[in-house]
């Protein structure tokens, strides 16, 4: 514990309940966004173990997560109406309101994910009712997305090995300090990227929503 205070100034116990209201924060966002919009949202976020989740590395690579997905998204004619972009004490986060369905937007998602050499950062889920129009937003797990003519996409690798992650989520067979070692060694892969521009057809139709939030 205290290494968490020492970093962050302030205790464990104030940074659990700023990481749930963080989350609460989200979930509402995307119920939003699929309320307003009635199509999968795309939330990215990234993966961050230890008390350092927003630092200025963390948010130059959500950036360009969020780039890449744009112009994947564009390249493939799934129009974007609605997107919010802020930060808060888990890290910075986008969202996205996306036309399509979620099992071919997942498909894209993992694409992102597994072709960037630092893409094991990045947390890109696309949330969908799980019953029909008015049923819970849930995140659809790559295992569920089999299409016609489509490879099936592969468990996550672990951070630290090339077994799948949740194998050695569950063992915890690796220590914070391995976990946040082999982030920063992503994060500096992400950070040698060249700088981000805009693209051309990656533009929402509603007005983008950025802010900050602590």
């Amino acid at each position: 514990m205290a290494d968490w205070e020492e970093v962050t100034g302030t205790s464990l116990d104030t940074l659990r309940r700023a990481l749930l209201e963080a989350r609460e924060r989200r979930a509402a966002l995307q119920e939003q966004l699929f309320v307003r919009w009635r199509t999968p949202v795309i939330s990215l976020t990234l993966v961050a173990p230890g008390p350092r989740k927003r630092t200025a590395r963390h948010i130059r690579a959500a950036r360009l997560g969020r780039l890449a997905c744009l112009r994947a998204l564009a390249r493939q004619h799934h129009h974007v109406f609605e997107e919010y972009w802020y930060v808060d004490e888990a890290g910075p986060v986008w969202l996205a309101a996306v036309e399509g369905t979620a099992e071919r937007l997942k498909h894209l998602a993992a694409g992102i994910e597994d072709s960037l050499a630092w893409g094991r950062l990045l947390d890109i889920d696309v949330l969908a009712p799980l019953r029909g129009e008015y049923g819970t937003l849930l995140p659809l797990h790559r295992e569920q997305c089999i299409l016609p003519g489509m490879p099936k996409l592969q468990p996550r690798s672990c951070l630290v090995c090339s077994r799948p992650a949740q194998l050695c989520m569950a063992s915890h067979r690796h220590t914070l300090a391995t976990l946040e070692a082999a982030c920063e060694s992503l994060l500096q892969l992400a950070d040698g990227q060249p700088a981000l521009t805009q693209c051309k057809g990656c533009h929402p139709a509603s007005l983008r929503r950025e802010g900050a939030f602590s």
